[in-house]
C-alpha cells in the first residue's frame, strides 16, 4: 500500500498532522513512519529553513488517513530531469554531493533515530570539511527530493567557479591574535604547494609538517643560503613572500577531493586492504519485498522457429529476469531472440514495474492481476558486470535505483537469481520441443530436427512456469512470525511477496512516466531540423511549428537529447526544453513495430533496391536509345526521299499555312475515327464491322484532298 519515496498531499482535514502539503514517504518500521515535507516551489529548495524533516508519525495513523482520503497520492516530478546542461562549477558540486550520500547506512536507522543522523552528520562533516549545517541541508534535500541523485543537483543554473582569481585580497578567516606576516593568495602559491605536495607527501610515508617544511626549503629558500643550516629561519625567505602551513594543508585537502590518492601512509607496511564483508546469506538485511532485486541474463537451449514461416529455424531465444531476494518470486522478465543488451534488460525492468493484465491479454491466458500482483520497482538493483555498467544504462541511479554491481567470477553473490534459471531450465517437468543440453556430448542432437515452437508459443510456456514457480512453497525459515499469527495460509513465493507488500511496505518504489522515458530507454542525441529530428539515419516528425518554436531564430540543426526503445524505432522521445518534458516523436520512413537491427536491414535493402534499379533502367535506356536512334534514321530517310527534286518553303507565312493544314488533317482524323464505348469485343461483332460496305478514309487521302483544294 505504502511505496517508498512516493509523494503525498496532507490534507487540513487531518489536523493532528506535522504539516499539511506535499511529503514523501520515507520508510516505516513495525509501528512508525517516517515523512519529510517537500519545500513549495516559492522556496528555496536548498535552504535548510524550508523542511520540517524527517518527521516522525504512527503509521497506523497515517494508514488511516489514506484510507478515509485525508492523505492521497500527488503527481510530483523533481524540478531536475536531467544533468546534460550542468556547468563545470554545479557539476563539481554535485559530485561532491553523492560522495557524501555514498557513505549513508542502507538501514532505515538514520530516519528513526535522531541521535544516529547527528552522528553520522558529525562523522561525514569531519571527514569531507564541511559545516554540519551544510550536511544537513544536503541529507535533507536528498531525502525531500526521493533519494535519487538528481536531488542532490544544484538549484541554481551555469553558476560561475569559486577560484580565486588572481589579484584579489587574501580570504579565510582573520587571525585572532592580528600576528600573521602571511599575506599570499592561493593564486600566487598554488603551483608550488602542489609541486611540493606531489614530491613529499603524495609519494613518501611523512607527515604533513615534514612535506611542509621540506616544500619551504625547495622553493621558498633564499639564494645562496645552505639548506643544512642550524636555524629554519636563517635560510627561508620573509614570511610575507612564502605560503603558511594552513594554506599548505588546504592545498593538499583539494587534491585528495580531486581524486588523489595517497600511495604511502605513515603508520603503515603496506596499504590499508579493504575489509570484506562477511558471508551469508542471500535474505541477510533485507527487511522486506522491494528492497533489493535481482536481473541476470542466460541463453535458452530450445531452438525455435519463425512466427511467419516454420520452416525457417531463428536459433536459441534470450532470456532476462528479475528476482525479489526477500520473497524469492519472479517479478520481471524479457524474452527475445536479441543478444543480450541494455535495451533487454531495460525491458525487463519496465516489465516488472508494469501490471501483467496486459502480459496476460497480449498471450491470451486466463489469469489477472491478483495471480501476479508485481508491478514495483527495488531499492537496490543487484547485477554483474554486463549491461547495467555500460553507458546506456547510466540514467538507472538517475531515476533511484541504487545499481550493485558484483565482482567478476562470483555468481555466489546472486545465488537467488542464479537457482531460478536452474529451475526454469531443468525443474519445469514438462521436456520441449526442439530443446538441446547446454554442454552437448557425441551423439546428442542439438535441437533443430525437433524445432517446432514459435517465441510468441515460447513465452506463453514461460509465463506458465513462471506462475508455477511463484507458487511454489517458501522455506520456513523466509515465513515471518507475523505472517503465522495473523493466520495466513499462503506461503508460497507470490503468497509471501503480497503479504509483505501490505504488511512491511516502505521499499518499493514508483515512477511517473516521465522517470520511465529518462531512466528505463536508451538514451542518445539528435539534431532538431527544419524537418523533424534525425537520428540514426531515421528521420522523427514533430507536431507542425514545434521544429521551428525550437530552433527560434537559428537556420541550423540543434541538438537535442533523445530515448529511444531499440526493439521499436518507429518512434522516439525527445527533451522538449519549452516544455521540459519528454514528448513523443513518430517516424517517417516505417510506420510499424520495427527494432533497431531491422532498420538498419531495412535501409541496406531499399539501398539494394535502389541500385538494382539504377542499373535496370540503364539497361532498358540503353535498348530505348537505340529505338530513338533508329526512328530517326527512318525520319531522315522518308524526309529526303519526300524532298526529292523539291524545294522546301521556309518562310513564316509557308510554315503558318503547313500548321493549317495539319491540324485540319487531325481534326478530320479524331472525328472520323469511332469510338468503342463497349467494355468488350466479341467476335462476332469484329467480323460484322470488317463487313461495313463504309470505310473511313485515311489520313494519306485526306490530306491529299486538302491538298488538291489548295
Amino acid at each position: 500500500m505504502l511505496d517508498r519515496d512516493t509523494v503525498y498531499n496532507i490534507s487540513n482535514q487531518w489536523e493532528q498532522a506535522p504539516f499539511h502539503g506535499l511529503c514523501r514517504f520515507l520508510a516505516a518500521n513495525e509501528d512508525q513512519a517516517a515523512i519529510i515535507e517537500i519545500p513549495s516551489s516559492e522556496k528555496n529548495p536548498m535552504t535548510a529553513k524550508t523542511y520540517r524533516g524527517p518527521v516522525i508519525v504512527s503509521l497506523t495513523e497515517l494508514v488511516h488517513q489514506i484510507r478515509i482520503n485525508n492523505v492521497t497520492k500527488a503527481d510530483y516530478d523533481h524540478p531536475e530531469v536531467g544533468t546534460d546542461g550542468l556547468s563545470d562549477s554545479c557539476r563539481r558540486i554535485w559530485e561532491a554531493r553523492k560522495r557524501i550520500i555514498a557513505n549513508i547506512p542502507q538501514s532505515d536507522e538514520i530516519l528513526f533515530d535522531q541521535q544516529v543522523m547527528l552522528k553520522w552528520i558529525q562523522t561525514q562533516a569531519k571527514e569531507h570539511a564541511h559545516s554540519e549545517r551544510n550536511l544537513r541541508r544536503i541529507l535533507y534535500g536528498y531525502l525531500a527530493g526521493g533519494r535519487t541523485p538528481l536531488a542532490l543537483v544544484p538549484s541554481y543554473r551555469n553558476c560561475g567557479g569559486n577560484e580565486q582569481r588572481p589579484g584579489t585580497a587574501r580570504r579565510g578567516k582573520k587571525s585572532s591574535s592580528g600576528r600573521t606576516k602571511f599575506k599570499l593568495t592561493r593564486p600566487e602559491i598554488k603551483d608550488l604547494n602542489r609541486k611540493g605536495i606531489n614530491k613529499y607527501l603524495l609519494h613518501q610515508k611523512a607527515s604533513l609538517r615534514h612535506a611542509y617544511v621540506q616544500s619551504l626549503k625547495e622553493f621558498f629558500r633564499r639564494p645562496d643560503t645552505d639548506p643544512a643550516a642550524t636555524r629554519l629561519e636563517d635560510i627561508l625567505i620573509s614570511e610575507e613572500r612564502r605560503p603558511s602551513l594552513g594554506q599548505f594543508c588546504y592545498e593538499y585537502k583539494r587534491m585528495i577531493n580531486e581524486g588523489l590518492v595517497r600511495r604511502h601512509i605513515p603508520g603503515y607496511a603496506r596499504p590499508r586492504e579493504v575489509e570484506h564483508e562477511r558471508r551469508g546469506k542471500a535474505t541477510d538485511h533485507v527487511p522486506g519485498p522491494g528492497f533489493r532485486f535481482e536481473i541476470d541474463a542466460t541463453k535458452l537451449q530450445i531452438q525455435l522457429v519463425s512466427q511467419y514461416d516454420r520452416t525457417k529455424l531463428i536459433g536459441a531465444p534470450s532470456l532476462y529476469i528479475l528476482v525479489d531476494v526477500w520473497s524469492s518470486a519472479i517479478v520481471g522478465y524479457c524474452l527475445s531472440i536479441e543478444n543480450f543488451s541494455w535495451t533487454m534488460a531495460a525491458a525487463a525492468l519496465r516489465n516488472a514495474f508494469e501490471e501483467k493484465i496486459s502480459i496476460f491479454r497480449r498471450l491470451t491466458l486466463p489469469y489477472t492481476d491478483k495471480d501476479w500482483p508485481c508491478h514495483h520497482l527495488p531499492t537496490f538493483l543487484t547485477a554483474d558486470r554486463a549491461e547495467l555498467v555500460s553507458n546506456k544504462s547510466g540514467n538507472v541511479p538517475k531515476i533511484g535505483i541504487n545499481v550493485q554491481i558484483c565482482p567478476p567470477y562470483r555468481g555466489d553473490m546472486k545465488g537467488t537469481i542464479e537457482e531460478k534459471f536452474n529451475e526454469i531450465k531443468n525443474k519445469r517437468g514438462v521436456k520441449l520441443a526442439g530443446e538441446y543440453p547446454k554442454f552437448r556430448v557425441r551423439g546428442e542432437k542439438d535441437g533443430k530436427d525437433d524445432a517446432v515452437l514459435t517465441l510468441f508459443e515460447l513465452e506463453q510456456i514461460l509465463v506458465e512456469i513462471i506462475l508455477d514457480l511463484n507458487s511454489q512453497a517458501v522455506h520456513h525459515a523466509r515465513i515471518p512470525s507475523e505472517m503465522v499469527a495473523r493466520g495466513e495460509t499462503d506461503v508460497s513465493r507470490i503468497g509471501l511477496y503480497t503479504w509483505g507488500i501490505e504488511h512491511k511496505p516502505g521499499y518499493t518504489r514508483t515512477m511517473t512516466e516521465q522517470e520511465v522515458l529518462y531512466g528505463l530507454l536508451t538514451p542518445g542525441w539528435g539534431f532538431v531540423s527544419r524537418e523533424g529530428i534525425k537520428f540514426n539515419r531515421n528521420l522523427y516528425r514533430l507536431q507542425p511549428g514545434l521544429p521551428r518554436a525550437l530552433l527560434g531564430r537559428s537556420n541550423t540543426s540543434m541538438k537535442v537529447e533523445v530515448r529511444l526503445n531499440e526493439h521499436d524505432v518507429s518512434f522516439i522521445y525527445f527533451n522538449n526544453r519549452l516544455t521540459n518534458k519528454w514528448e513523443q516523436a513518430t517516424s517517417a520512413y516505417v510506420n510499424k513495430p520495427i527494432s533497431a537491427y531491422e532498420f538498419d536491414n531495412y535501409l541496406e535493402m531499399k539501398a539494394a533496391l535502389i541500385d538494382a534499379s539504377s542499373l535496370e533502367r540503364e539497361h532498358q535506356k540503353a535498348e530505348r536509345n537505340r529505338k530513338i536512334r533508329k526512328i530517326q534514321k527512318d525520319a531522315i530517310t522518308a524526309t529526303a526521299n519526300a524532298r526529292m527534286g523539291t524545294k522546301t518553303r521556309k518562310g513564316k507565312e509557308a510554315i503558318r499555312e503547313n500548321r493549317i493544314i495539319e491540324k485540319l488533317v487531325m481534326r478530320q482524323q479524331v472525328e472520323t475515327e469511332p469510338i468503342d464505348t463497349a467494355p468488350q469485343k466479341t467476335i462476332a461483332d469484329t467480323s460484322t464491322r470488317n463487313d461495313q460496305s463504309v470505310k473511313n478514309p485515311s489520313v494519306a487521302e485526306i490530306s491529299a484532298r486538302l491538298w488538291g483544294k489548295r
